[in-house]
């Protein structure tokens, strides 16, 4: 795992996604100017957060790199969070986040209702615009689409069920990540299993490959039971990326760089204070499979982001 926020070196990842980006764009834009009804997708602002206009000035352009334009990726999500959810619309609304006007999702009808209904909608209009022998494009709101599959009441009824499923299907993706993420460092933990990736993740290929030589388990004393899972000295770097909790017994939110996976970091002990924006060498404390449940205890700090920007690399034992 990389900045998020640094410019992107991977060329054809980049131009896969710019690709499908404009064609959703031109999707929805194709829709708008025709006052076709369909399934537009915006950022809504929550209340109480700060604009993000003042955000980006009074916190992330004092930390831009001047050389690349990159800044902190801890600054990039608060950054991200000022713009508010994602919500669904009948009628074109602002894109904040990917600076668009209109967009819909279009790139996959096979494996996305919501595509789909597009899809629908956009071959419904381009019939009847044959049939007419002339182009729909309007300025009227109110002009007659009765010729489409779906109303706009229709789909404000489908808004109902869709969204909330696609943000199970979401959270279901995710909790099947970590379920084999989980699974991976356990049975490196517990049974020496190496940890390697596919040939075809060079990038992640190179972080594993730069780890602390793991000593499995079953070549350990264990004292119990309950030590079955816990760390067995292999080092990972954890990306403490929210607010780190006042309380000393609670545990830090962080990402796992190599893997790109959320986990929980107990607090140092002594030296350092741990830090939104940090990187801290760890060692695997604790893994519970069935909960998809990753501990790290902090070894060192090895990267920290100054209050003007700059990014420190550092070495210092906890």
């Amino acid at each position: 795992m990389g900045n998020w926020f640094a410019p992107n070196t991977d060329v054809v990842r980049t131009l896969v996604q710019e690709t499908m980006l404009l064609a959703s764009e031109i999707g929805a834009m194709w829709c708008a100017e025709r006052q076709v009804p369909a399934i537009y997708r915006g950022s809504v602002r929550t209340r109480n957060r700060m604009a993000p206009e003042t955000f980006f000035r009074e916190h992330v352009a004092p930390a831009v790199d001047p050389e690349t334009g990159a800044y902190p990726m801890y600054l990039g999500m608060r950054y991200l969070d000022t713009y508010g959810k994602v919500e669904l619309r009948t009628r074109p609304i602002k894109h904040k986040v990917l600076g668009m006007d209109a967009y819909g999702k279009v790139t996959s009808p096979l494996r996305r209702y919501g595509d789909m209904i597009m899809h629908w909608q956009i071959e419904a209009t381009l019939r009847e615009e044959a049939a007419q022998d002339r182009s729909l494009v309007s300025d009227d709101p109110s002009v007659d689409r009765s010729f489409l599959p779906f109303s706009e009441a229709v789909l404000q009824t489908i808004f109902v069920g869709l969204h909330p499923r696609e943000r199970i299907i979401a959270k279901a993706k995710q909790h099947a990540t970590e379920h084999w993420v989980a699974q991976l460092l356990f049975r490196h933990i517990v049974f020496g299993q190496p940890l390697s990736v596919t040939k075809s993740d060079q990038a992640h290929e190179e972080l594993l490959s730069g780890l602390t030589p793991h000593v499995p388990l079953h070549h350990q004393t264990l004292t119990g039971v309950r030590e079955l899972g816990r760390g067995n000295g292999t080092k990972l770097h954890a990306f403490i990326h929210a607010n780190v909790p006042h309380q000393k017994d609670m545990l830090a939110h962080a990402i796992i760089r190599e893997l790109n996976i959320y986990c929980n970091v107990h607090r140092p002990t002594g030296g350092e204070v741990m830090r939104q924006g940090d990187v801290w060498e760890c060692e695997v404390a604790f893994v519970n499979a069935y909960m998809r449940r990753m501990v790290l205890r902090p070894v060192r700090l090895v990267e920290r982001v100054d209050h003007d920007g700059s990014l420190r690399n550092l070495g210092r034992m906890v």
